[in-house]
Order: structure tokens, then sequence, then C-alpha cells
């Protein structure tokens, strides 16, 4: 009972840690590299506690099964422990690169996420089948490509205001390739605000994705008096893209998520918890949807259709 009281507490502790820990993409990631190796040592300390309470009471072949799946546990935590030490000193490193890729400084960003990639890839390591691990090793190669994107964008593109349609739709068809999405969800942009980083609709929406503000501070952007950065592409972009996958990922369906992008998705949700209705097609046929989120879905599908 002990052994059980333990593990309960540990998984509360961590679980509670994480809600309450700061929602900025960056600070998340280190929240969740904390917690589990917590909870990995919690877990642990409880399987030998129990192991200690009930090895007097079985017989030799279930006491060596038992030291093998203790082995096993310890090996695990081992593991998780060693890439949690790896990706936090990797994310020094990416945390410097933001701030120089703020200032302008890409050489140096660029410098500082080698640096960062280095030390998760050097030879030897036991801990490339950890998914924290693989999972941080995947957002450094995004990142390297936002990086590069962005210096393109930032070198390159004479018509400030509009982004330029040969350079930007590759970096957003990029990042949504990268997040396992389709690639032709870059024209929710172009629908959305006709590719102006700085539109700003009448009801709050601002960028190249026309993020609300709520919204856009959920997924990591900062939003007040000094700083908006639903006009910065690359931060837009990777919020717009989370959300989106986050929006497939609830209603299995792009039409319901691009209504859902639109029109927001507790009321989709509502809808489709009062109605039962299940299909877009369907909402906008009966006149369940306003007149906007009506035509909006089929104008994204209807450009998705037609880009190459």
């Amino acid at each position: 009972m002990k052994s059980i009281f333990v593990a309960l507490l540990a998984i509360t502790g961590v679980i509670t840690f994480m809600v309450t820990f700061p929602k900025r993409e960056t600070e998340f990631d280190l929240a969740r590299v904390i917690a589990i190796s917590i909870l990995a040592g919690m877990l642990l300390f409880s399987a030998g506690d129990g192991y200690a309470q009930v090895a007097p009471l079985v017989d030799d072949a279930q006491r060596e099964q038992m030291n093998q799946l203790i082995d096993r546990v310890r090996n695990r935590v081992n593991e998780a422990a060693q890439a949690a030490t790896y990706i936090l000193e990797a994310e020094q490193h990416r945390h410097q690169s933001d701030r120089m890729a703020e200032a302008g400084r890409h050489d140096e960003a660029r410098t500082e996420l080698r640096l960062a990639t280095k030390i998760v890839d050097a030879p030897g390591l036991s801990v490339q089948g950890d998914l924290l691990f693989h999972d941080y090793v995947s957002k450094l190669r995004q990142a390297m490509t936002a990086l590069d994107r962005r210096q393109d964008l930032e070198e390159h593109d004479e018509t400030p205001g509009l982004v330029r349609i040969h350079s930007a739709p590759t970096f957003i068809e990029d990042i949504l390739k990268a997040n396992a999405l389709p690639p032709k969800l870059a024209a929710v942009v172009m629908v959305e605000s006709a590719g102006d980083p700085k539109a700003l609709s009448a009801k709050g929406a601002r960028g190249l994705w026309q993020l609300m503000p709520d919204t856009a501070r959920r997924y990591g952007l900062r939003v007040d008096d000094q700083i908006d950065e639903r006009v910065d592409l690359v931060k837009s972009t990777f919020a717009a893209v989370r959300y989106l996958s986050d929006l497939y990922e609830t209603f299995r369906d792009w039409p319901l998520a691009l209504a859902a992008y639109n029109y927001g998705e507790n009321r989709i949700q509502k809808l489709m918890d009062r109605t039962g209705i299940r299909r877009f097609s369907e909402m906008a046929a009966k006149r369940l949807l306003p007149a906007e989120t009506a035509q909006y879905v089929p104008a994204v599908l209807s450009l998705m259709a037609s880009r190459r």
C-alpha cells in the first residue's frame, strides 16, 4: 500500500506541476523534462519499495522475474534522466539562439543551434530511443529550418508589408510538412490575411494567420501593449500550425477543423453536441453557421485544391 501511495503522490504532483507551469512553449518543454524525470525517479522508488514488501512471499522463479523487471525499470529511469540532462544542456544554446535571431544576429544564432545539435547528436548516446529526446531533436531541426527561412525573408524581401509569394509560402509549407500536416494548408494564410503580416480585423485577429489574442497566448505568443508576436512570421506560423494540428486531432475532419479555426472550436463542439451533426456541409446547408464561416471553409478548400 505504501508503494501505491507513493506512486499516486508522484503522479499527482507532476501533473499539478505541469498544469501550473507557465505555458510559454520553451518553458513548457522544460517543465516536461523536469516532471518526467521526477516521475521516473518516484516510480522507481515505488517499485523498489513494493518489491521489498513482497520479495519474502514469492518463490525463486518469481523473485528472478521481479529482479529482471526492476532492472528494466531502473535502466529506463537512468536513460530518461540522461536524456533530460542532454536536453537541458542543449536548451541553453537554443534559448541563446532565439535571442540572437531576435536581434538579427543570424550567424551567431546558427552557431548556437549547431552547438545544441552537437550535444544531442554526440556519438555513443544511449538515449536515442527516448521519446522526449527524439521529440526535442526534431524541434532543433525545425528551429534550424525556421532560422534559415527567416534570414532569407529578412534579407531578400523587397516588399515590406506583404509577404512575397515565392518565399513565405515555402517556409510555411515546410513547417506544415514537419508537423505532418498538409502543406496546402498554407492557403489559410491567403484567405485569412491575403499575405499581409500586419492585417488586423475588426474583431481583433491579427497577422498572417489572423490569430485572436487569447488563442495566440495559448500557443506561446506574447501579446501585450509592448509586443505582439502575431506579426512575427516565424513565431505566428509555429503557433498557427500547432493550433491547426490540435483542431484536426479534436475533429478528425479538415472542413470541421477549418470551421473551428474561423468560428472557434468551442462553438463548433457545442453545435455538434446540440444537434448531433458531424459534417460541415450539413451544418452549412442547415444554416447553423455564420455566413462568414460558411463561406470561409469552401474558400480555403478551393484554394487548397488549386495549389500544385
